[in-house]
Protein backbone atom coordinates (compact mmCIF):
# COMPACT_ATOMS: atom_id res chain seq x y z
CA UNK A 1 0.00 0.00 0.00
CA UNK A 2 1.34 3.40 -0.96
CA UNK A 3 1.60 5.89 1.84
CA UNK A 4 -1.39 8.24 1.90
CA UNK A 5 -3.41 6.25 -0.65
CA UNK A 6 -6.94 5.19 0.17
CA UNK A 7 -8.44 1.79 -0.68
CA UNK A 8 -10.60 1.56 -3.81
CA UNK A 9 -13.70 0.87 -1.67
CA UNK A 10 -13.28 4.34 -0.14
CA UNK A 11 -13.61 5.95 -3.59
CA UNK A 12 -16.71 3.89 -4.40
CA UNK A 13 -18.33 5.02 -1.16
CA UNK A 14 -17.13 8.62 -1.53
CA UNK A 15 -18.53 8.85 -5.07
CA UNK A 16 -21.57 6.65 -4.43
CA UNK A 17 -23.90 9.05 -6.28
CA UNK A 18 -21.93 8.46 -9.47
CA UNK A 19 -21.07 4.77 -9.26
CA UNK A 20 -23.89 3.16 -7.27
CA UNK A 21 -26.83 5.56 -7.53
CA UNK A 22 -25.98 6.23 -11.19
CA UNK A 23 -26.10 2.51 -12.01
CA UNK A 24 -22.49 2.20 -13.16
CA UNK A 25 -21.99 -0.76 -10.84
CA UNK A 26 -25.02 -2.97 -11.46
CA UNK A 27 -26.39 -5.45 -8.96
CA UNK A 28 -27.36 -7.69 -11.90
CA UNK A 29 -27.15 -7.89 -15.69
CA UNK A 30 -29.80 -9.47 -17.90
CA UNK A 31 -30.84 -10.16 -21.48
CA UNK A 32 -33.96 -8.60 -23.04
CA UNK A 33 -35.90 -11.05 -25.20
CA UNK A 34 -38.68 -10.04 -27.59
CA UNK A 35 -41.55 -12.50 -27.09
CA UNK A 36 -42.84 -13.09 -30.62
CA UNK A 37 -39.47 -13.60 -32.36
CA UNK A 38 -37.50 -14.99 -29.42
CA UNK A 39 -34.62 -12.68 -30.38
CA UNK A 40 -32.67 -10.60 -27.86
CA UNK A 41 -31.62 -6.97 -27.84
CA UNK A 42 -28.01 -6.78 -29.04
CA UNK A 43 -25.80 -3.72 -28.49
CA UNK A 44 -23.79 -3.12 -31.68
CA UNK A 45 -20.94 -1.16 -30.09
CA UNK A 46 -17.94 -2.32 -28.10
CA UNK A 47 -17.15 -2.33 -24.39
CA UNK A 48 -15.95 0.94 -22.89
CA UNK A 49 -16.59 4.47 -24.04
CA UNK A 50 -18.15 5.03 -27.46
CA UNK A 51 -16.05 7.18 -29.75
CA UNK A 52 -19.10 7.97 -31.89
CA UNK A 53 -21.30 9.00 -28.96
CA UNK A 54 -24.07 6.66 -30.04
CA UNK A 55 -24.40 3.09 -31.24
CA UNK A 56 -27.14 0.90 -32.63
CA UNK A 57 -29.05 -1.94 -31.04
CA UNK A 58 -30.91 -4.67 -32.92
CA UNK A 59 -32.74 -7.91 -32.24
CA UNK A 60 -30.49 -10.92 -32.87
CA UNK A 61 -30.53 -14.65 -31.99
CA UNK A 62 -29.81 -14.86 -28.25
CA UNK A 63 -26.54 -16.19 -26.86
CA UNK A 64 -25.17 -15.88 -23.35
CA UNK A 65 -21.62 -16.19 -24.74
CA UNK A 66 -21.65 -12.62 -26.10
CA UNK A 67 -21.64 -9.85 -23.49
CA UNK A 68 -23.16 -7.38 -26.00
CA UNK A 69 -26.52 -9.05 -25.26
CA UNK A 70 -26.40 -8.02 -21.60
CA UNK A 71 -28.03 -4.90 -20.17
CA UNK A 72 -28.59 -3.49 -16.70
CA UNK A 73 -30.49 -0.71 -15.01
CA UNK A 74 -28.56 2.54 -15.18
CA UNK A 75 -28.65 6.32 -14.94
CA UNK A 76 -29.84 8.16 -11.89
CA UNK A 77 -33.51 9.05 -12.17
CA UNK A 78 -33.75 12.80 -12.81
CA UNK A 79 -36.58 13.20 -10.30
CA UNK A 80 -35.38 11.06 -7.39
CA UNK A 81 -31.61 11.11 -8.12
CA UNK A 82 -31.55 7.38 -7.33
CA UNK A 83 -30.87 4.49 -9.65
CA UNK A 84 -32.31 3.83 -12.15
CA UNK A 85 -34.00 5.76 -14.91
CA UNK A 86 -32.86 3.79 -17.95
CA UNK A 87 -31.21 0.73 -19.49
CA UNK A 88 -27.43 0.66 -19.97
CA UNK A 89 -25.53 -1.73 -22.24
CA UNK A 90 -23.26 -3.80 -19.98
CA UNK A 91 -19.71 -2.45 -19.59
CA UNK A 92 -20.32 0.65 -21.74
CA UNK A 93 -21.24 4.32 -21.42
CA UNK A 94 -24.33 3.77 -23.60
CA UNK A 95 -27.98 3.85 -22.51
CA UNK A 96 -30.95 2.84 -24.62
CA UNK A 97 -32.31 6.07 -26.09
CA UNK A 98 -35.24 4.86 -28.20
CA UNK A 99 -36.34 3.43 -31.48
CA UNK A 100 -35.58 4.44 -35.02
CA UNK A 101 -37.22 3.45 -38.29
CA UNK A 102 -36.43 0.04 -39.75
CA UNK A 103 -36.56 -1.86 -36.47
CA UNK A 104 -33.33 -0.41 -35.12
CA UNK A 105 -32.85 1.15 -31.69
CA UNK A 106 -30.28 3.75 -30.67
CA UNK A 107 -28.09 3.85 -27.57
CA UNK A 108 -26.44 7.12 -26.60
CA UNK A 109 -24.06 8.35 -23.92
CA UNK A 110 -25.66 8.10 -20.51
Amino acid sequence: KLQGCRPFAWFLKRFQKIYVDGGMIPSEVFMLQEESSGRCLYFQGHAGTSGAGQEGATLEPCTEQDDRFFWHLGNADHRTHKCCGGLRAWNTDQCLAGGQGGGKAIAGSC
